[in-house]
């Protein structure tokens, strides 16, 4: 429900950030909206952990900004779906091997009945055995 920009600097989230909406408070908000981020000017978001964007939420990307996603990055549905806009920048998914013991759904780029836009020139890199999965929840 809230808004998180960052202009020209660097996020490191190493625990869980979640962007959403709650649908019980709509007046928190004076909107149905959900939560967004925005990284422009150059920003960097370095997600180390667990990333969701979830239920009309978003996270949009400018042509200069990067996000580095090195664990659990979720689009998913629920309440209108999220969205990740990439309008000329860069998504770099580096979330390695699953660790034994873990389930498959343990880390990677999940796009489960949201939205994944890359316009503009923008770029989405998988690296070595990092997972991107579609599909619906």
């Amino acid at each position: 429900m809230g808004t998180l920009e960052n202009k020209g600097g660097t996020i490191n989230n190493q625990g869980v950030l979640f962007c959403t909406y709650a649908p019980h408070f709509p007046e928190a908000s004076g909107s149905v909206d959900g939560g967004k981020i925005y990284l422009y000017d150059s920003g960097t978001l370095n997600n180390n952990a667990w990333l969701c964007i979830k239920a009309r939420s978003r996270l949009d990307i400018d042509a200069s900004s990067t996000l580095n996603n090195l664990s659990f990055l979720q689009i998913i549905g629920d309440e209108g779906g999220g969205t990740l806009d990439n309008n000329g920048g860069t998504v770099n998914n580096k979330c390695g091997d699953t660790p034994p013991g873990e389930d498959d759904d343990f880390g990677g780029l999940k796009v489960y009945a949201g939205k994944l836009n890359i316009n503009n020139g923008g770029k989405l890199y998988s690296y070595g055995s990092s997972t991107i999965k579609t599909g619906s929840e």
